[in-house]
């Protein structure tokens, strides 16, 4: 957990990259779908063409995400990125 700090989230899990013929499989089916997928570093995820993925932490050290560096530089490539918001106001 890493305070927001000037209102932009820096910290992220991402989990990288999937090619398109990885996208054939639903990597998230058994946490019920992308609305409710609660990752922790380190978790595995197979692809459909059985390789492992890990969610790895991504810290950036501006305001925005540069994506080549945390997905890194390739072509037609998909990946995943979640970070959990606490807040003291109701929403």
């Amino acid at each position: 957990m890493h305070p927001v700090d000037e209102e932009y989230i820096k910290e992220w899990l991402v989990l990288r990259p999937f090619f398109p013929h990885d996208l054939q499989k639903n990597f998230l089916v058994d946490e019920d779908g992308e609305a409710h997928v609660n990752p922790k570093e380190g978790d595995i995820v197979v692809t459909a063409q059985g390789d492992a993925l890990t969610w790895k932490r991504y810290q950036s050290p501006q305001s925005v995400v540069d994506l080549l560096d945390a997905v890194g530089n390739v072509e037609y490539a998909t990946a995943y990125a979640f970070c959990t918001l606490k807040s003291k106001i109701c929403f």
